[in-house]
């Protein structure tokens, strides 16, 4: 970012495509209410993730 007087004057942004968890990732993680995490199944009743795998 460049700053003038305390203002952004340009700012540069980067972007890349969309990807996958690790496959070890989701059984760490529970989705937030109303979310799916990609590319697995939570199961609330039990409180797992199983990994699905991810295809593209």
């Amino acid at each position: 970012m460049e700053f003038a007087d305390q203002h952004v004057v340009h700012e540069t942004q980067y972007f890349t495509d969309p990807f996958g968890a690790p496959p070890w990732l989701p059984a760490l993680a529970e989705p937030m209410p109303g979310r799916t995490i990609a590319g697995t199944s939570f199961s609330a009743a039990s409180g797992t993730a199983l990994d699905l795998g991810v295809s593209k």
